[in-house]
């Protein structure tokens, strides 16, 4: 499991422990990882971890009058 570092503090717990603070890394899932990474709640911290692409907004092209 990818190691990802918490950007904010969740309260409440995650299989029966709290959530690490903001700082500190936890390992998760690579699919809950990714959904962290992309709500902007944890960044990805191993180096072998695999690339995580986040949403980005995307323009359409001008159209010609």
């Amino acid at each position: 499991m990818p190691a990802f570092r918490m950007l904010a503090k969740i309260s409440g717990t995650r299989d029966g422990a709290d959530w690490p603070a903001a700082g500190e890394t936890v390992n998760l899932p690579e699919t809950e990882g990714v959904a962290m990474v992309a709500s902007g709640l944890a960044t990805v911290e191993a180096a072998d971890a695999p690339l995580v692409e986040t949403a980005t907004m995307k323009t359409s092209p001008k159209r010609k009058a």
